[in-house]
């Protein structure tokens, strides 16, 4: 069995893409 990091690596993009929009968002 091999680890998918791909999906660590997508989600967390994901992620921080979606915290970015929030605080920016957040600011205006």
């Amino acid at each position: 069995f091999r680890f998918p990091w791909f999906l660590i690596i997508i989600f967390g993009m994901f992620g921080l893409t979606v915290i970015f929009l929030f605080m920016f968002s957040k600011q205006q």
